[in-house]
């Protein structure tokens, strides 16, 4: 690959050039000739030649309304817990409020004992439309945070519209 080079002798390096920038400034109100055009249209008929007035910069209006969150709204009694089996005096649920994020609510849900008994797992299911999903799992509790959704609903991941929470205690002793 070749390179031109420019010899040294046809190069000449100034400290004033045409383009330089002086003291003098320009008062930009003055700067548009407001005098009216003399033009003539291509129908020959008369022109208005008064010049347009303006009173400032013109912005268009958004039409988009802003998205409403209802992500503070959530109400951890609208989600019904079922424990399974059914009848087991010691089977239980516990609800915690954690820290909002963005102003958003969140709620630890768990799957617990109040027996001290052992089991051998704990699963959490979030029931939603779309069915059963498994959310954690564990010896004998069983932990997920759930994050109140711009719908006003809890969801865990992309889990969305969780309207149960399953916990299904398995060989406990």
């Amino acid at each position: 690959m070749c390179v031109r080079m420019i010899a040294p002798e046809e190069v000449s390096i100034s400290s004033t050039a045409a383009n330089l920038p002086t003291d003098e400034t320009e008062d930009p109100t003055n700067a548009m000739d407001t005098t009216p055009m003399a033009t003539t249209p291509m129908d020959n008929t008369p022109m208005d030649t008064t010049p347009m007035a303006t009173a400032g910069p013109v912005t268009a209006q958004s039409t988009t309304a802003a998205a409403e969150t209802m992500c503070d709204q959530c109400n951890i009694d609208d989600i019904r817990f079922t424990l399974e089996p059914s009848g087991d005096a010691g089977a239980d649920y516990s609800t915690t409020p954690r820290d909002p994020v963005d102003g958003c609510l969140r709620t630890e849900v768990g799957c617990i004992r109040s027996d001290g008994k052992q089991c051998d797992t704990t699963e959490m299911f979030a029931v939603n439309p779309t069915g059963e999903h498994s959310i954690g799992d564990g010896g004998s509790e069983a932990y997920a945070i759930l994050a109140c959704a711009n719908d006003g609903t809890y969801a865990f991941m992309d889990i969305t519209d969780i309207s149960e929470i399953k916990c299904v205690f398995t060989d406990c002793f």
